[in-house]
């Protein structure tokens, strides 16, 4: 197994096992002697609800994301065309009924991944994973992050995307989606004149939009920053339990490995005891061998006398 393999097994993995399974692949990795691997594996944070639902989307409903792409480009491509004074009225609208068909498909995928998980469908969630789609179809670089089903965070497609050629027509489609206690509604079609007459509305009501819509950006980064904080603080209190309980147990076997050392060294107490008192036995026993031995020649000594004695006196 390699980083990469290791990498797509973890953003595949339920989001509440994410740490575990980073744990788990990042060991393997280093049993492996892929150290470095390991400590790459062991950086990726933990996604935000909303990035690891769009990743769900990515991974098990991925036609529904493609077809999303196509029909917004489709529609910036149409609506590009009428402003430079070419295309037609019919083929935008049928282009902006195309993305609003997208956006519901897109937004029902997001709420089956959500329910599949055992989550509740909640329309904020939904809502950021449609949201996700739309900055990836605005930036190029966005769409190939998002393709690769691994984020981290909620993609932001930049005040300077959300205000372009694509305007508020992308908010109209996304509009339309039929959400939970949502009305299905019409997309919105801008008025396409070809001059227009009154240029002082025109730029007040452009105004307007571009106001709204960095106010909207400014919202969803915060909210996403606010979520990014608290997964990365629900992931600390995971990883704090982790070491916590990995500290107690490396506490139990210390203990016990203590208390083996000490039973050991109290066996080697007693053994020396045992040797010492052995020893002195031997010496003991040496001692007594040595008497007896010497008592044994005198007795002999004291025979061989007798004999000789008596062997005289017989002469």
């Amino acid at each position: 197994m390699d980083l990469r393999a290791a990498t797509e097994q973890l953003f595949d993995a339920p989001l509440d096992a994410f740490v575990e399974v980073r744990t788990r692949l990042a060991a393997e990795l280093a049993r492996e002697g892929k150290k470095e691997d390991s400590r790459a594996l062991k950086q990726l944070r933990r996604p935000t609800t909303s990035a690891w639902v769009t990743n769900r989307v990515v991974r098990r409903d991925r036609g529904a994301v493609e077809a999303f792409l196509l029909a917004s480009d489709q529609l910036r491509d149409s609506q590009g065309t009428m402003r430079d004074g070419g295309g037609s009225r019919a083929a935008y609208q049928s282009a902006a009924e195309a993305f609003r068909r997208a956006t519901t498909v897109l937004t029902e995928a997001a709420r089956q991944a959500l329910l599949a998980a055992g989550r509740e469908a909640e329309r904020t969630l939904v809502e950021r994973v449609v949201s996700n789609v739309r900055s990836a179809a605005l930036v190029t670089a966005r769409r190939a992050e998002l393709l690769t089903g691994q984020l981290i965070a909620d993609l932001d497609a930049g005040e300077a995307a959300l205000l372009g050629l694509l305007g508020g027509t992308l908010e109209a489609g996304a509009a339309g989606a039929v959400l939970p206690g949502r009305r299905e509604e019409k997309p919105a079609v801008p008025v396409i004149e070809e001059k227009a007459r009154d240029g002082r509305a025109e730029r007040e009501e452009e105004g307007r939009r571009a106001h709204e819509a960095a106010e909207r950006a400014r919202r969803e980064e915060h909210a996403r920053r606010l979520e990014v904080a608290r997964e990365e603080e629900a992931s600390a209190g995971q990883s704090a339990a982790s070491a916590a309980t990995a500290l107690a147990e490396a506490r139990a076997v210390h203990d016990a490995a203590s208390d083996t050392l000490r039973q050991a060294e109290a066996t080697v107490v007693e053994a020396r005891h045992a040797a010492q008192a052995t020893e002195a036995r031997r010496r003991e026993l040496e001692r007594d061998a040595t008497r007896a031995d010497a008592e044994a020649r005198r007795t002999t000594e004291r025979r061989e006398d007798l004999q000789r004695d008596l062997r005289k006196e017989g002469a």
